[in-house]
Order: structure tokens, then sequence, then C-alpha cells
């Protein structure tokens, strides 16, 4: 099932989607705490500049109560990043330059 097609991401179900991200930021801490201390396992650096999103940036931040952001994400293929911030952590989308 696409993500998109989950109840969660029904028009109607903003608080579903608020149970959502805080599932998401919790999941995110506890990746940093197992990685912190533990020399036989490292995570990504991009993983403490947030929670990066593939598709439907804008379905968390209207669950979150938030408007995304767009800024420059200095990457020359995707130079655009849609984000926003909840409960500490930056949910962000990396997006193309439109042709």
């Amino acid at each position: 099932m696409k993500i998109e097609q989950h109840p969660l991401f029904c028009k109607e179900a903003y608080g579903s989607g608020r149970d959502f991200l805080y599932q998401a930021v919790d999941a995110y801490y506890q990746m940093k705490r197992l990685s912190e201390g533990n020399g036989t396992a490292e995570l990504c650096d991009l993983l403490y500049g947030g929670m990066q999103v593939y598709k439907g940036i804008e379905h968390l931040a209207q669950a979150a109560g938030k408007i995304p952001v767009t800024d420059w994400s200095g990457n020359e293929e995707y130079p655009f990043a849609v984000s926003f911030e909840f409960c500490g952590v930056r949910f962000y989308q990396l997006k193309e330059a439109e042709a």
C-alpha cells in the first residue's frame, strides 16, 4: 500500500497524522541514542540534520499544524529543501528544480 493511501493521510485524519509524527520523533531519538558511543555502528551524519521525507512533506506539515518552509539545500540535483520542525526534529524533503 502506498503511504498516501494509508488512513493516516486522509484529509480528516489530522489527529492520526500527529500520532504518526510523534512515533517518527520517538524513532529518530532512539536511533540517535543507539548510535552514540557505539563503535560498531555509525549512522549517516545527515540523520543529525533531521528526518528526511521522500514524499508527502506537505501532509505531514499540515498534520503538525505547521507551514512548510522552502530553503536552498546546497545540493545541485535537489536544490530545494522543504521543511518544518516538530518536537525538536526537523522534517525535510529535497525537491528538484522546476524545469
